[in-house]
């Protein structure tokens, strides 16, 4: 299976100097990524805090984020 090819060009936001703003898809990549690295390091430190972390710091983000768009 063949990989698709990445351009090397930089993004516009990028060339601009400025950050492109979160979209929903890529704070739910955020949340995959995190849990699953979460779940990760608690089978590796035989424990749950790394997962508790995790919770309480994508809580605080996302309870920011719905508090901006009220």
């Amino acid at each position: 299976m063949r990989r698709p090819r990445r351009s090397s060009a930089p993004l516009p936001a990028v060339r601009a100097g400025r950050p492109t703003p979160p979209s929903g898809r890529t704070r739910a990549q955020l949340v995959v990524a995190a849990a699953e690295g979460a779940v990760a390091m608690c089978r590796t430190q035989r424990g749950t805090q790394p997962l508790d972390d995790v919770a309480k710091e994508l809580t605080a983000l996302l309870e920011s984020v719905i508090e901006a768009r009220t």
